[in-house]
């Protein structure tokens, strides 16, 4: 019986070939609009100005380092800074905000550093910068260019303060052999990732998880019209008369749907990897952890879909099926950082972006392909969109076995 369902549903799904293609072309496009016309604004090209005022980092200092010095660096022009003292619990602390993109970046300020700089001496033991993997290059471009501002005037002000008054208060930067001024290194630079192995963000990286989550949601299209068709026909009430639960109706639908979310996803990432590139746009990184997109993306479309059928058991007409999750996708998307991404957002509306479906599914794409994650990084957003699905189809089968009963 449950085999004849899914016969059913496969067969009404390919009698209606452009509702499908509108699927699987609609979230190619988006992509290749998207990750070609914000190719600039992830480049370093960017200015990155406004991001870079809404993105705060972390300072780890040596406790053993004077305050002064401490607020020297907490002072950075364009950046909120967040002083913690280095132990092992803040390190850890510090890197798992800057890993969620709570944060831009993690600074270790050692104190040898602070004793070369205040006798005036080489640098040796150099300060250390660990990037989000969201963190543009921009930014970090002007971190950089922030910090070592600071290492050279005070640097300046030490070498000079006894012999030049009017140096030491100079904001000048030397403009030539600075290695031979400061040390050969004084910052080191990386990208904190769960391997070895870490991806710069791009348009592309962004683009296609983010348009793929919206892609997903609007099964509700075809799904909606099909569901619809068969309760006005009379068709779900015959087959409810048969000795199964209503939940069985819905598992039938579910699972040749899936199979069209999951057909998106593999055109999304072959126009990622392979289009896009060919298009003069940069290829997408799907990195060592890709096998966890697989889970990721039936989740995702475990999510989409419940929500999906619960609208359409409880619309009456397919106009207002499609109107209202139209609507609805439009509004988790907005907010779920898909239109703009989340790191740019202001704090009160990261916190509201935490409350859409849409964010789970984006954040646990990204944490598979920008942040390396793997099963341990993705597993609580997993949880979320699972918990949520199942609780969304536990009621729409309780309506649908209402509605079928006339009630």
């Amino acid at each position: 019986m449950f085999k004849a369902l899914l016969l059913k549903e496969c067969r009404l799904l390919l009698r209606d070939p452009y509702a499908l293609a509108v699927l699987f072309v609609m979230p190619v496009v988006f992509v290749l609009i998207m990750a070609l016309s914000l190719q600039t604004a992830f480049s370093d090209k960017s200015s990155g100005q406004k991001q870079v005022d809404q993105l705060g980092i972390v300072l780890l200092a040596d406790p053993d380092i004077p305050k002064d010095w401490q607020a020297v660096f907490a002072h950075l022009e364009n950046f909120s800074v967040t002083v913690l003292a280095e132990t092992a619990n803040h390190r850890t602390l510090a890197e798992k905000q800057v890993l969620t993109g709570e944060k831009m970046a993690m600074v270790t300020l050692p104190k040898a550093l602070i004793d070369a700089l205040s006798k005036g001496q080489k640098i040796e033991t150099p300060l250390s910068l660990a990037f989000a993997p969201t963190a543009p290059p921009a930014m970090r471009a002007l971190l950089k260019a922030s910090l070592m501002r600071i290492l050279v005037e005070k640097k300046i002000a030490v070498t000079f303060q006894r012999t030049s008054p009017v140096a030491a208060a100079s904001d000048s930067v030397p403009e030539s052999n600075l290695s031979a001024f400061l040390g050969k290194s004084v910052i080191t630079e990386s990208t904190l990732g769960q391997t070895s192995v870490t991806t710069t963000p791009s348009s592309v990286q962004q683009s296609v998880p983010a348009w793929l989550v919206f892609a997903m949601f609007f099964i509700v299209i075809p799904l909606s019209a099909t569901l619809l068709i068969e309760i006005s026909q009379g068709t779900l009430a015959r087959l409810h008369t048969y000795p199964f639960h209503s939940g069985w109706l819905l598992l039938g639908k579910l699972l040749p749907f899936m199979g069209v979310n999951l057909i998106q996803a593999a055109l999304m990432f072959a126009t990622g990897l392979w289009l896009v590139p060919l298009l003069g746009g940069e290829s997408l990184t799907l990195g060592q952890q890709a096998i966890w997109l697989v889970p990721v993306a039936l989740s995702v479309s475990l999510t989409a879909i419940a929500l999906a059928l619960l609208i359409s058991v409880l619309a009456r007409t397919h106009e207002q099926a499609t109107t209202l999750g139209g609507v609805l996708n439009l509004l988790m998307g907005a907010v779920g950082g898909v239109m703009v991404p989340t790191f740019v957002m202001p704090e009160t509306m990261q916190t509201l972006a935490a409350f859409s479906p849409m964010n789970w599914g984006l954040e646990a794409f990204l944490s598979v392909t920008l942040r390396q994650g793997g099963w341990a990084e993705i597993w609580h957003w997993l949880a979320q969109l699972v918990g949520f699905a199942l609780v969304l189809l536990g009621v729409a089968s309780w309506r649908l076995h209402k509605r079928l009963l006339g009630e």
